[in-house]
Order: C-alpha cells, then structure tokens, then sequence
C-alpha cells in the first residue's frame, strides 16, 4: 500500500515538514538549501539504514556531474543546521567510504493539511507500508489523457514548477514538481532515476526567495508583470528572469537575472539592464530579451548587447532553429520575422480584419523548424483569444484551439496553453500538426496578464516557460477577468 499524503518527520527538537519543504527546530523556521534538505528527507525516509553515498547522489543529483564533495557539502550544511557533532553524532552518522545512515529515532506522522499541488495527494517520499524505501508516486505507464501524462509519465520530469509563493507578492519564488525524477535544487536539476524500488518519482516543492530587495517585473500600474519574465533552458538546468527593485520609483529599470541549478543563488547578467521578457537561444547560450524600445540578445554569462532590431512594445519573441526571432511588435500587429545576427525585419502576417483578428503575438516557434504556434486576438480586451498555427513558408494560418492563448509545444506531443489562468494541454500530433482530442485542465492559477483593463496589460501572456525535458516554471496567481475596478481596487 502507497501512502497517500505528506508526511511531518520528529526527532529531538526538529520537525521536518515535507509538503511545506521546511525546516522547524524549536519552534523557529530554518532556512536550508533544497538539495541539503532532500538529502535530508531521503535519510528520514530510512532511519537507521545505510544509505549508500550512490543511491543519494542518483535520488538528488541524478544525471548532473557533480562529485561526492557536493553530497558531503550538503551533509556538513545539514549537521551545522542540526548542531550535529561530526565526531559524535547524534542523528547524521558517516560510514567511512560507504554512506551516511540517519541515527535518532523519527517520528512520521501524516500531514492534515494533504498533498503538494498533486490532486491524489500523493506523498513526497513517504514509505509505503512494511517496507523501508520511500514510496512511489502511482505509475500510470499506459496513460492516455494528457492529465495522466502530465502527472505520471516518469521519463519526462515534469512538470516542475516556479510559482509565487504569495498570491499577489513577488518577492518569494516556491519551486516544485507534480512528477520529478529527484529532489533537487530550484529547476530540474537532474535526469537520472532515483535509486528508490520504483519507476515513479515522488512528488516535491521547495520555497526559495528572490534576491533581497527584488520582485519579479517590471510591473504594470496594478502591481503585476506584463509580459512574459522568465525563461528555461532546453535541458532545465537554468532560467533567465527579469526583476525590479521592489517599491521603486518609475524611472527604476528592470534587470535579467541566471539562477543555475548548481548553484544557490541567481547573479545579474551583465549587459542587460532595463531587460524584460527573455528568451532563449535554441542553444542555450543567448537571451534574446526587450529594453529601450528594442529587441537585444546577450550571452548567457553577460557581455556587450547585441541590438536587433527596433520594437516600441513587443508582445512576445521566439527564437527558431533556422537562428531567426520571431515576434509582435505591438498590441496590434502581426508577427514579423529579423535575423538573430540583427537587421531589418520581415513580415510574416498580418491579421484577418474580415475574419475579426486585430493582432497576432505570443510567437512559439515548432521544433519542425517550418510552423510556429501564436495567439491570435478579436478585440483590443479580447477575454478568449485563440491558438493558430502558422506555415512559416507559405504565411498561412489556421486556428487550432479556441479560448486559448500563449501555447507551447511540449514533447513529445502536446500543447501546453493558457486558459483564463488555466493551464491546460492536449494532445498535439507533430507531423501532422493537428490537435489529437479535447484539451484538459492541469494546473489551476497560473499567472495570466488577461483582463479588461486596458490594451497593454490584456496581453494575454502567461508567466510560465517549459523546457524540451519537460520542466515547467511558472508564477502563481492568475489576474482574472474584470480583476480591478476603475483605480485598481481589487474586488
């Protein structure tokens, strides 16, 4: 039998709460780097084991190359938090060349308040019963929906999540996992299995704060970011997001952020100050992003922008495979089409006025290298936008899904879309470039600059990124529709 809900581990004065992904020593939160605490949690999942130092580095680290420094780093950080005597230990023990095994007594006892985000409830690293690994989330190998996929297909990792931790606050970033192969640090950190009886991995979430004095941004007059702040890599192993100082008069500027999995703490990317709504190079190693009025790239490890091409107020940017950017100038454009090396841009479309579309934006461009997915929109505070799919050779488009905006590609086969501060997904056939059944929620209040407001802010743009593993980040809080009143009184 699997346990079904998160668990709360007690030993000497500490309680460690799983579903919270904290530390409480005498009644006091303790602040502790996720992989240091997941270490931790796979050790409480076996008191008294031996565990070798292997099976922690798989369950954490997995495919990511690090030495057994960064285990024993984590270990030190764990027995410094825990007061821990390294010579006389009363709760992590050291098996000289083989592993660490948890000493004291723990207590578990189950969560009251559930589950993290996963709607089953299923516990993080619970045991099942009578036996002594932790328990696996239930496998749905043979699932068809694109719910079933997205929570339980174990050889993708997703989806992982960024989320703001307080509904209408920046300043706190919540990480986690419906489904992951580890419990790692910030974004998908790892790919390897864990090294626990199961094909599954358990569910996870990590509450990380954003650097002092930084909320994400910029922001509009209600206090919430526009355009899309943040980006993930290919392989998960960073993001890139835009942030602002917080309280900040209106001449302060926005500023791109790299928070690398390996690492604890995100650093500034030189060169893109004032940047806003980044993206990525299909390698990694640009960021495309907005300042001053224009589109700019960036090495990822900072340098001398790279000016494109100008933009007054750009509604999305994707960059392709054949090293072009796709994008919309304004809140009434189509989509135009500039080389990455810079230059003058092309137009690709221009909206259907005889068909109602005032604007097409939020580009995604479609691994084929031949389509890209945007939104397309029938008014000015349009509240149900539509997913269309462009031939990038021919400039002809069709709509795919309706009351959907800002959609991804996912692999191998979905599409990831927003609806109303919805996230949902469906089937997506990649050579065929149809949608393959009927779109289903997966993840609720997922943050959307949709409402009827006014132009700039109805963007319709998701604050949400998917990388092509799988991981996906994303800000809590969804605007809803008719959010704020004449002077931005929440009702």
């Amino acid at each position: 039998m699997i346990a079904n809900k998160s668990c709360i581990f007690r030993f000497a004065n500490v309680e460690v709460r799983e579903r919270e992904f904290s530390i409480i020593k005498v009644g006091e939160a303790v602040p502790v780097e996720p992989k240091a605490f997941r270490v931790l949690l796979f050790l409480l999942c076996n008191p008294q084991k031996l565990i070798t130092k292997e099976e922690l580095l798989d369950a954490v680290w997995g495919e990511t190359a690090v030495s057994e420094n960064s285990l024993a780093r984590s270990v030190a950080l764990l027995r410094r938090l825990l007061d821990d005597d390294t010579h006389q230990p009363r709760y992590i023990e050291t098996v000289a060349t083989v592993g660490y095994r948890f000493a004291c007594q723990v207590e578990v006892v189950e969560d009251a308040n559930g589950g993290l985000g996963n709607s089953n409830g299923d516990s993080l690293v619970s045991p099942p019963e009578g036996t002594s690994g932790p328990a696996p989330v239930p496998a749905a190998a043979n699932a068809q929906t694109p719910e079933q996929w997205w929570r339980f297909r174990p050889d993708l990792k997703l989806p992982f999540q960024i989320t703001i931790a307080r509904s209408f606050s920046f300043k706190w970033l919540a990480a986690g996992a419906l489904v992951l192969l580890l419990t790692g640090l910030l974004i998908g950190l790892a790919v390897r299995k864990l090294a626990w009886p199961s094909e599954t991995p358990p569910v996870v979430k990590a509450v990380i704060k954003l650097e002092p004095g930084l909320s994400l941004g910029p922001l509009n007059p209600w206090g919430r970011p526009v355009r899309t702040a943040m980006a993930i890599s290919r392989d998960g192993h960073f993001i890139v997001y835009s942030a602002i100082a917080e309280n900040s008069g209106p001449d302060a500027k926005p500023q791109l952020y790299l928070r690398r999995t390996d690492q604890s703490e995100a650093r500034p990317i030189a060169g893109t100050e004032g940047g806003d709504m980044p993206f990525l190079s299909p390698d990694d190693r640009w960021v495309g992003f907005w300042a001053s009025g224009k589109l700019m790239k960036d090495s990822i490890d900072g340098g001398v922008p790279v000016t494109l091409t100008n933009a007054t107020s750009p509604f999305g940017a994707s960059w392709g495979l054949d090293n072009t950017i796709m994008f919309a100038k304004d809140y009434a454009s189509g989509l135009f089409e500039v080389s990455a090396e810079g230059g003058q841009p092309l137009s690709l479309t221009t909206p259907d006025r005889t068909k109602g579309e005032i604007s097409h934006r939020l580009p995604h461009r479609l691994p084929d290298g031949k389509s890209a997915l945007f939104t397309i929109m029938s008014e000015a505070y349009d509240l149900h936008p539509r997913t269309a799919l462009l031939d990038v050779r021919t400039r002809k488009w069709r709509v795919l899904v309706d009351d959907a905006a800002d959609a991804r590609y996912v692999p191998p086969g979905y599409l990831v879309f927003l609806r109303q501060g919805v996230l949902m997904a469906v089937p997506f056939d990649l050579g065929r470039l149809e949608v393959m059944g009927q779109p289903v929620p997966v993840l609720a209040n997922v943050k959307q600059s949709l409402n009827g407001v006014s132009t700039v802010v109805n963007q319709a743009s998701g604050q949400f990124s998917i990388s092509d593993s799988g991981w996906l980040v994303y800000a809590e809080g969804a605007e809803r529709v008719n959010e704020f009143e004449t002077g931005g009184v929440r009702v």
